[in-house]
């Protein structure tokens, strides 16, 4: 989704992702994004289609996890951080992108990709929406959702980040 502005004029990056076994068309419906709708506020919605490449063994079969979710630590080779930075990037090259307004917001496993993303990138991210997720930083979190033996490895939470998450639970 695009705003209709100028190269000049300042706008917002909202990074949102869907839940698994969701597409970015129906999560698009959901959203309902209107660019225009503030002009004090135009804004550019990214929402990409997760691929399934993560393979995981759930309740005897095979199922893919959309996003690559389990291991991201600053400095590898995580496809959704390399997204990420490539779609800031090339936003940057036609808008004017207000750095102190990225936002991300996911459901489900495109909550815990929303977390990863606040997590790797807290500078650059000025407010999250978790929607139903997880943080794989929390040891807690980790425990209560890994029984399928999977490595989940981020980088630490540093409690001088700075930014604002809004964070539900449920799923």
């Amino acid at each position: 989704y695009l705003p209709n502005v100028d190269a000049d004029t300042p706008v917002s990056v909202i990074y949102v992702s869907h839940g698994v076994g969701d597409t970015a068309a129906n999560f698009k419906n959901f959203v309902a994004a209107q660019p225009d709708a503030d002009p004090d506020f135009p804004y550019v919605m990214i929402v990409p289609q997760g691929l399934q490449l993560q393979p995981v063994a759930m309740g005897g079969g095979s199922a893919g996890i959309e996003w690559d979710i389990f291991e991201s630590t600053t400095g590898d080779d995580n496809l959704e951080a390399a997204l990420f930075e490539s779609v800031l990037g090339c936003v940057a090259d036609q808008y004017t992108v207000d750095a102190s307004r990225v936002y991300t917001w996911g459901f489900s496993g495109g909550a815990i990709l929303t977390a990863m993303l606040t997590s790797r990138y807290p500078e650059m991210i000025g407010a999250s929406y978790v929607m139903s997720g997880a943080w794989f930083n929390d040891q807690a979190q980790k425990d209560g959702v890994n029984s399928m033996g999977i490595n989940l490895l981020w980088d630490p939470l540093n409690s001088s980040d700075t930014g604002a998450v809004i964070l539900s639970h449920g799923g």
